[in-house]
C-alpha cells in the first residue's frame, strides 16, 4: 500500500507542477508561430514536460534521497535533483525522435536545458512550500524513500 501511495503523491506533483508550467506552451506557441500556421496544441509543450518531469523528480528523490525528510533536503539537493530529472525529460524527445529526414531546428537544442530549469525552479517551489505549510507530498513516514 505505501507503493500506492508515494504513486499518487507522484502523479499529484507531475499534475500540480504541469498547471504551473501551463501558460509556457501558448507563449512559446506565439514566439514561435506567430501567424497559426502551425497545427499544434501548444498547451501540452508545457503540460506534458512538466508532468513528466514531476514524476521522474519524485522517482528521483525516492531512490537518491532515500530516509531523509523532503523538508529537511537542502534547496541546492532539491534544485539539482529537479534539473536533473527536467534535463532528462528535455532529452528524451533527441533519445526517441525521428525527424523524417529534416534538419532539427536549433532553439530545440536548448529544450533540455528549458525544460531542466523549469524542473529546478518547481522543484525549489515545492521545498519552500513543504516546508512553509508544513505538508509534504513526497513523506510519507518522515522519509523520502
Amino acid at each position: 500500500m505505501l507503493w500506492i501511495r508515494r504513486a499518487g503523491r507522484a502523479v499529484l506533483t507531475g499534475l500540480l507542477w504541469a498547471m504551473a508550467w501551463s501558460p509556457i506552451g501558448p507563449i512559446i506557441g506565439y514566439i514561435v508561430d506567430r501567424d497559426g500556421k502551425m497545427d499544434e496544441p501548444w498547451i501540452a509543450v508545457g503540460v506534458f514536460p512538466a508532468f513528466m518531469s514531476g514524476l521522474i523528480f519524485c522517482a528521483v528523490l525516492a531512490i537518491a534521497e532515500r530516509g531523509r525528510r523532503f523538508d529537511e533536503l537542502s534547496l541546492a539537493r532539491i534544485v539539482r535533483w529537479g534539473a536533473l530529472s527536467g534535463a532528462l525529460v528535455g532529452a528524451l524527445p533527441f533519445a526517441l525522435g525521428d525527424t523524417g529526414g529534416k534538419p532539427i531546428p536549433l532553439w530545440l537544442f536548448g529544450f533540455p536545458l528549458y525544460v531542466g530549469l523549469l524542473s529546478a525552479s518547481s522543484a525549489a517551489g515545492n521545498l519552500l512550500l513543504a516546508r512553509k505549510a508544513e505538508f509534504n507530498l513526497m513523506d510519507d513516514t518522515a522519509s523520502v524513500g
